[in-house]
């Protein structure tokens, strides 16, 4: 995977396809340090708010706003992501602006697992395009949300080394391959922060280059080309 150039556009976790895991939708491999929002027109400022406990029950309260001026009503969905595993936690409709510059909804966290997350929300017809933002990392406990200490986020958010082999139980690049905490990782579909693109790992494990994949097709280098 050496001489990789970013030529994908970036693409969000678990928006190609609609909720739900299916053998086409690929699952996100986010790189912990990459807390930058990318590629959008509109970035969206995500801010987190703890209550008490008594305003909410297994609700993530959020409010979000928009720079822009514009007065469109632009539908936005989420997804909520495992920062540890990828795995996709929770994805549904969002809300819309109306006119507005600000949203505040609930989202429902009782059956999310204890974890550490983060939220991506996202322009819904474009997945995100028009209007993209992800949150600061935070934990989940017990269907309660709690935010992170710097000194919390700095530890457990060291950069991944890339695997030379198997054994490492890392995750990243080798080769063709692609290891998640040293497993190779096959018939699946990661999105790679770091290349800004999805990749499809066939059987073998290998990156799918010059070919189609289901409705998508991989450039030279595995690169996903743009919609």
């Amino acid at each position: 995977m050496k001489n990789r150039k970013m030529l994908a556009s970036s693409l969000l976790a678990g928006a190609l396809l609609s909720v739900g895991y299916v053998a086409s939708k690929p699952t996100a491999v986010h790189a912990l340090t990459d807390m930058s929002v990318k590629d959008t027109q509109n970035p969206l400022k995500i801010t987190l708010i703890q209550t008490d406990g008594s305003y909410t029950v297994d609700t993530l309260l959020v409010d979000l706003q928009r720079s822009s001026t514009t007065t469109d009503n632009t539908a936005l969905d989420f997804d909520l992501v495992n920062e540890d595993t990828g795995a996709l936690a929770s994805s549904s409709f969002f809300g819309r602006f109306r006119g507005s510059n600000r949203i505040k909804e609930g989202i429902n966290i009782l059956l999310v697992k204890d974890g550490n997350y983060h939220l991506d929300i996202y322009s819904s017809g474009d997945f995100g395009k028009r209007y993209f933002g992800r949150s600061e990392v935070f934990r989940i406990s017990r269907g309660e949300y709690s935010p992170i200490k710097n000194v919390e986020i700095s530890t457990a958010t060291e950069t991944p080394k890339q695997t030379t082999n198997s054994s490492s139980a890392q995750t990243g690049w080798s080769g063709s391959s692609y290891y998640k905490a040293g497993v190779k990782v096959v018939n699946q579909w990661i999105f790679d922060v770091q290349y800004n693109s999805y990749f499809y790992l066939n059987a073998s494990g290998n990156f799918v280059q010059n070919a189609w994949s289901g409705n998508y097709y991989l450039k030279s280098g595995g690169y996903m080309a743009k919609s």
